[in-house]
């Protein structure tokens, strides 16, 4: 049983991480459909708005919350450490700007001004968000994590 409980922290990590991508995928993909572009956007430009940010705090905060909690589940402890772990990594990562192409490439196709109607598809590699957000969603993702894992480890009891 030794061999299998070691299998559990990896899966544990990966499957916290997937539900959490998940969640905000949908939680947003929701809010960009039903909202529109006026509420989703700053004006006519490609920055999202401030509105939008909150929103993606409280999904980012929901998604990060059931993460933690399914990675513990799995995991225990470990796999808690390791999924906070790589969320800031990967976060961090991401606010810095290191995952994205040059804006060069990623807007050549880009209009100046936003149209109201547009590919969503498109406006996802378009977009862009204010640096706040980026590490706000960082700080939320991570410390819902955390309480997440320790609702999973109070239901449970201790394990390591």
């Amino acid at each position: 049983m030794g061999c299998l409980r070691i299998l559990t922290i990896p899966i544990g990590v990966v499957l916290g991480y997937f539900v959490s991508a998940l969640i905000v995928l949908i939680g947003l993909t929701i809010t960009l459909v039903s909202q529109g572009p006026t509420f989703c956007y700053e004006g006519a430009t490609w920055t999202a708005s401030e509105k939008f940010c909150y929103i993606s705090l409280g999904v980012g905060l929901l998604a990060a919350l059931v993460g933690g909690f399914v990675a513990t589940r799995i995991g225990g402890r470990g796999a808690l450490v390791f999924l906070v772990i790589a969320m800031t990594s990967l976060g961090s990562a991401t606010a810095l700007g290191l995952f994205r192409a040059p804006d060069a490439e990623r807007f050549k196709d880009r209009p100046a001004v936003r149209p109201d109607d547009f590919d969503w598809t498109k406006a996802a590699v378009w977009s862009e968000t204010p640096p706040w957000c980026e590490w706000a969603n960082l700080g939320v993702g991570v410390v819902g994590a955390v309480i997440g894992g320790s609702f999973a480890l109070g239901r449970r009891g201790k394990k390591d």
